[in-house]
C-alpha cells in the first residue's frame, strides 16, 4: 500500500469482484473522485463512454488469464470536474492475491504534441505539394527521396524516375 501510494502513476486496486478497494493520491487527483465515490460506482465509469468497453475487456481478459503480465492501452478519461486526460492504462490481475491493479499514466501532453506534429506534417505536405517552385528532397549521398509536381514538370521526369536518379545528375 505504501509503495503504491508513493507511486507517480495513478493506481487503483480492485477486489475479486471488480470493486475498488484502494486508490492512491494520484488516482484521486486525475479522476477527481474519492475512494468513497469510487466504491459506490462501477470503476469503468471513469473512462469516456467510447473507452469503457475496452477497459472492461482488458479487465476481463486479465482476470481470465487471456494475456499474461500487464497490458497497456491508451484510453480517455474525464475527471469529475470535466477535464479530459489521455492515459496509458495498465490492468494486471494478480491471482495469488485475488486483486487487480489498474494503473493510469497521464499521456495528455504527449497526445497534444502528437497532434501538433501531425498538423505541422500536414501543413508541410500541402506546402510541398502546392508550391509553385520545384522541390526535390534528397539524401546526403544524392539519392532522391521525393519531389513535388512542379519539380517533376521542370525535369520532365516522373517521381519514380527521379527516385532512380541521383540529384547530381540533374
Amino acid at each position: 500500500k505504501n509503495l503504491m501510494d508513493s507511486s507517480g502513476a495513478a493506481s487503483a486496486v480492485l477486489d475479486g469482484k471488480g470493486n475498488v478497494i484502494h486508490i492512491n493520491p494520484a488516482f484521486q487527483k486525475i479522476t477527481g473522485l474519492t475512494i468513497k465515490e469510487l466504491k459506490s460506482t462501477n470503476w469503468v465509469t471513469i473512462f469516456e463512454n467510447e473507452h469503457r468497453g475496452t477497459a472492461l475487456m482488458l479487465y476481463r481478459d486479465s482476470v481470465n488469464g487471456k494475456h499474461s503480465g500487464s497490458f497497456n492501452q491508451e484510453l480517455l478519461i474525464r475527471s469529475k470536474n470535466g477535464n479530459e486526460y489521455f492515459v496509458l492504462a495498465t490492468i494486471r490481475h494478480i491471482p495469488e492475491l485475488g486483486i487487480t491493479l489498474v494503473s493510469l499514466v497521464d499521456i495528455t501532453e504527449k497526445k497534444k504534441i502528437e497532434r501538433v506534429v501531425a498538423n505541422q506534417k500536414e501543413r508541410y505536405k500541402k506546402l510541398f505539394q502546392q508550391s509553385i517552385d520545384g522541390i526535390i528532397i534528397h539524401a546526403a549521398e544524392g539519392r532522391i527521396l521525393n519531389a513535388n509536381a512542379e519539380a517533376q514538370k521542370i525535369t520532365g521526369m516522373s517521381l519514380q524516375e527521379l527516385k532512380e536518379t541521383n540529384i547530381r545528375s540533374i
